[in-house]
């Protein structure tokens, strides 16, 4: 049975029976959207190349949101716009979403607000502060990955204080520097990785506040 499946569409032809074969894979829990059409010698879709249509790439992610059983997607290199986002709200039990490249645009995430089972969030790189306003509402996340993302900055983690339940939070190689203040305020946050960051000695009060975290990486940061 079928239960894990790469698939894209990108710039060779692809008839619409091929599109319409990925919603016939009911038992799909796990899809990678990151390339051009080939297929294996089961006839299976499987990844060779990059997504540069917006429009195919939002109906990539239209038809991934029909698979009933999908928890986990990738999407990776691939144009996905906000509508193709959007199409993501009415995925029944996605909880693992992963983008990964430079889409999609800061304005996608509002839409994500809809996916109610989602629980980890991977962000792509071109997210800023603005992004997260929106991240600020997705109230069941229990992990956030914003490893990458150098325009996020200390100030964009205000918006992050409603995530109540998020229990991991990835600022790896972002812009946050020394005020973390923000972070007290999420009672369940019990790893917290700060790797390849500017975050110094004088955050270290900050840290030390955090009477939930148990695990915490500072690897390459500017702590002595």
């Amino acid at each position: 049975m079928l239960t894990s499946l790469a698939m894209a569409i990108g710039s060779l032809v692809v008839h619409s029976g091929e599109l319409q074969m990925l919603t016939e894979a009911e038992s799909v829990e796990l899809l990678r959207l990151d390339g051009g059409v080939s297929r294996d010698d089961r006839g299976y879709l499987v990844h060779i190349g990059s997504v540069e249509d917006t429009t195919k790439a939002d109906e990539l992610c239209r038809l991934a949101a029909r698979l009933p059983s999908l928890h986990e997607l990738t999407v990776q290199a691939c144009a996905v716009s906000a509508e193709g986002v959007r199409a993501l709200a009415s995925a029944r039990n996605l909880e693992h979403l992963i983008f990964r490249g430079q889409n999609p645009p800061n304005d996608a995430y509002k839409e994500l607000k809809e996916v109610k089972s989602l629980r980890r969030l991977q962000c792509s790189l071109s997210i800023t502060n603005v992004g997260l306003t929106s991240i600020g509402e997705l109230n069941g996340l229990e992990e956030l990955h914003l490893s990458g993302a150098s325009s996020v900055t200390e100030e964009g983690l205000q918006h992050l204080v409603t995530l109540q339940n998020l229990t991991f939070l990835d600022l790896g190689m972002t812009g946050v520097k020394t005020d973390l203040s923000a972070l007290k305020k999420l009672p369940k946050l019990n790893k917290l990785d700060l790797m390849l960051t500017k975050v110094d000695d004088d955050a270290l009060k900050t840290i030390a506040g955090m009477k939930s975290l148990e695990t915490l990486y500072l690897s390459k940061s500017l702590i002595t």
